[in-house]
């Protein structure tokens, strides 16, 4: 309890996992194929955390922590948070449709750590997507910090009033992924959205922005 660490180091201790949040919308819950809107989804896990060395990976969907339901990314910060490092517990993820129980040892939060929380969720309207895009420019990659060897697509502009912009996407963005499917040039992203269309279901995109992971779901109808 937090008394009990006041009395033994003088000072609490919150539990640090490693992950990176956002809400789960509507959208993102359609495009992968869930139920509902219920979990916190796991937009980017740090190197060498707790997290990683679970096993949990950007995409999963965090449904359970110990013996406590999670139903959005507030749920799993505060139980993260309340665990004393070094507690064993156990985290149930989905990833694909899967459900998995998976271990993971709780570290200390550090204060250069408590940025690592939520990212604010992100909204589709049912508009056009209004996207030019490129490979990498060079200087975005310097500008970036990519490595050389970081795959992708640039965001050069979105049009005003687009899908893409009404669901977050900015000029700048790296697309890693759609529908979990790595894109290395402008094509594969047109091809997924193109499936996405016939489907009748929001695309998934992994985005990088200056270095941070986040999920955007863009309605398609």
């Amino acid at each position: 309890t937090i008394v009990d660490q006041l009395i033994s180091t003088g000072r609490i201790e919150r539990g640090f996992i490693g992950v990176r949040l956002q809400e789960i919308t509507p959208s993102i819950a359609e495009a992968l194929g869930m139920p509902g809107a219920k979990g916190a989804l796991v937009a980017s896990v740090e190197a060498g955390s707790p997290a990683q060395k679970a096993g949990i990976q950007a995409g999963d969907v965090i449904t359970r922590f110990n013996d406590k339901d999670i139903q959005g990314v507030h749920d799993l910060t505060l139980a993260a948070a309340s665990q004393k490092p070094g507690s064993k517990v156990t985290v149930t993820t989905n990833r694909g449709g899967t459900n998995q129980e998976l271990s993971l040892t709780v570290d200390r939060r550090r204060d250069q750590e408590e940025q690592t929380g939520a990212i604010p969720s992100l909204g589709t309207e049912d508009q056009r997507l209004g996207m030019s895009l490129s490979a990498i420019p060079d200087e975005a990659r310097q500008q970036l910090g990519l490595q050389a060897d970081t795959t992708g697509v640039f965001v050069q502009d979105v049009a005003p009033n687009s899908l893409a912009a009404e669901s977050g996407i900015r000029p700048g963005d790296v697309i890693v992924s759609a529908n979990n499917r790595n894109m290395t040039q402008p094509s594969d992203v047109r091809e997924e959205w193109a499936k996405s269309r016939q489907q009748k279901k929001p695309v998934l995109f992994r985005i990088d922005r200056q270095g941070q992971s986040l999920f955007v779901a863009v309605a398609n109808s």
